[in-house]
Order: structure tokens, then C-alpha cells, then sequence
């Protein structure tokens, strides 16, 4: 069954830029859910788009895939999502 979640926003309100710093708080390797709540994307963007197609680096643990923060911090830097402006 699918899960539907309601989205409630005010208007007006904005959601605040992303900033590099933000990422030392983050641990040295993440989930695929911690990327996706970073960069304010669902879960199946950060895979599909993101790690499937190479433009992402991570490791797959058992059935889990994991990020380097480090791999994160450099694609975030990286020319491609500068230009794209989005991530998916």
C-alpha cells in the first residue's frame, strides 16, 4: 500500500539555503535517508538519480546503500549540480 503524507507549508514561508558548514555536523557516513533529508529530496531521487547513475558515490552495506560525507561534500561542489541548479 502506499503511504501518503500530507505537506503542509505557510505561505510565504521559505525553507532555508543549503550551507556547506551544515555538513560537519553530519556523521563521516550516511544513510540514503540522511542525504535526502539534507538536500530536501525523497529517498528514491537520492538512488536513482543520484547513486545509480554514478553521479553520487556510495557503498552498498547488506541492503543498504551508505555516502561518505566526504563524496556529499564533493558533489555538492561539483560543477553539475552547481549548474543544474537542482538535484533531481
Amino acid at each position: 500500500m502506499f503511504r501518503w503524507i500530507k505537506r503542509h507549508h505557510t505561505k510565504g514561508e521559505r525553507k532555508p539555503a543549503i550551507r556547506m558548514s551544515d555538513l560537519s555536523s553530519l556523521p563521516e557516513v550516511l544513510t540514503v535517508d540522511e542525504v535526502a533529508k539534507y538536500l530536501r529530496v525523497e529517498r528514491r531521487t537520492v538512488i536513482n538519480n543520484l547513486i545509480l547513475t554514478g553521479k553520487l558515490p556510495a557503498t552498498k552495506v547488506g541492503l543498504q546503500w551508505r555516502i561518505a560525507r566526504a563524496a556529499l561534500e564533493k558533489f555538492l561542489k561539483s560543477a553539475e549540480f552547481k549548474n543544474r541548479g537542482t538535484v533531481a
